[in-house]
């Protein structure tokens, strides 16, 4: 690589376009007016061929700014912008830098890189994706003197810039910690995902209810865009729902609902074959269907005969839950006199409550 020094009118230099994108305008020049005032320019700029800035973008301004006609440049040839752009990473690698900067300095050189495997592919000397990452992530590591815990989650604070400027711009400034900046990014995003999670299973559930206005309503109150489910649970959600239903609140202990469950199969085999009775089957379930309802209280004892308007409930569906929740089963709508009603079979306790 060639090298020459050669004066060179001021107005005619421009600063690479790559120095100024990974290290963007860096406007602070006093402390250079002083000294290249009081001792002259001490470093030539080192230019290209094409006599772009490859290092010394603040000497530039500094000179134009003394409104000195030539400067000092170091110029110096280069077999492709690859290897002017990894001569632009060299000499900069000393300098204090922000951490957007040294984020736009990784992923060149992660460019560079993933370059020079796919040429050393081509050549017959592949790496496979796995070790070319580990490759990168060592050089950069090496390159930077930094931990890779510690650029990852830097590289991630910048890589979200675009939805989170003010995080990232807090980072750079040296507002906040790199670490902070991740952290603040990885909750918001963990937040946003419960959230997501929390509003399916919440469809879910209001998917099972019937009552289209009550749906509705509840839809409005946890799935709309307004809606706080911070300190929601699916839990407070399902309890809301069965209180809107009139549904018990709360299963029975599990030995006290064993006890229903077995007293109530005991009675529907013992009357399985009487004549005024017939096997009725919902799901998985095996009940009783009654004929002689006003001999119910005498011939099953545990269970008595609730009687509730069809307003009560939008289905059957919501019928039998709510039976179900007091150790019964419904048998559906009836006429009587001139009255629709459901009628449910259920614990004596709660047909008298």
């Amino acid at each position: 690589m060639e090298v020459k020094i050669e004066s060179i009118p001021t107005g005619e230099l421009v600063p690479h376009p790559d120095n100024v994108r990974i290290y963007g305008k860096d406007p602070y020049i006093g402390d250079l007016l002083k000294s290249i005032k009081d001792w002259g320019l001490l470093n030539p700029i080192v230019i290209d061929q094409d006599k772009r800035i490859i290092d010394g973008v603040r000497r530039w301004n500094a000179v134009k700014a003394l409104k000195l006609e030539t400067v000092p440049c170091q110029i110096r040839e280069f077999e492709n912008e690859e290897s002017a752009i990894s001569a632009i990473l060299n000499y900069n690698r000393y300098r204090q830098k922000t951490p957007r900067q040294i984020f736009n300095e990784s992923r060149e050189i992660k460019r560079i890189e993933t370059e020079k495997a796919q040429r050393r592919k081509r050549e017959g000397k592949p790496i496979s994706a796995e070790g070319l990452k580990g490759q990168v992530r060592d050089f950069v590591s090496t390159f930077f003197k930094m931990g890779h815990t510690k650029f990852e989650e830097l590289e991630a604070v910048f890589e979200a810039e675009d939805v989170y400027p003010d995080i990232a711009e807090k980072v750079d400034d040296g507002t906040w910690s790199v670490h902070r900046g991740y952290t603040k990014i990885r909750d918001t995003i963990q937040k946003q995902k419960d959230v997501e999670e929390m509003k399916a299973k919440i469809a879910e559930a209001l998917s099972k209810v019937k009552r289209e206005s009550l749906r509705e309503k509840l839809e409005e109150k946890y799935l709309s865009d307004e809606a706080d489910l911070s300190k929601i649970s699916i839990k407070d959600v399902k309890t809301e729902i069965d209180k809107e239903l009139g549904l018990l609140i709360g299963p029975p202990p599990l030995e006290q609902w064993k006890e229903i469950k077995d007293n109530f199969l005991k009675t529907v085999n013992m009357y399985k074959g009487h004549s005024s009775f017939r096997e009725w089957t919902s799901e998985d379930r095996k009940f009783l269907q009654t004929l002689t309802w006003m001999d119910v209280g005498k011939k099953i004892p545990h269970l008595q005969r609730l009687e509730l308007p069809k307003e009560r409930f939008a289905s059957y569906e919501e019928a039998d839950a709510y039976a179900e929740a007091l150790g019964g089963y419904c048998d559906g709508l009836h006429r009587i006199g001139r009255k629709t009603l459901w009628i449910l079979l259920v614990r004596a306790q709660f047909a008298r409550a």
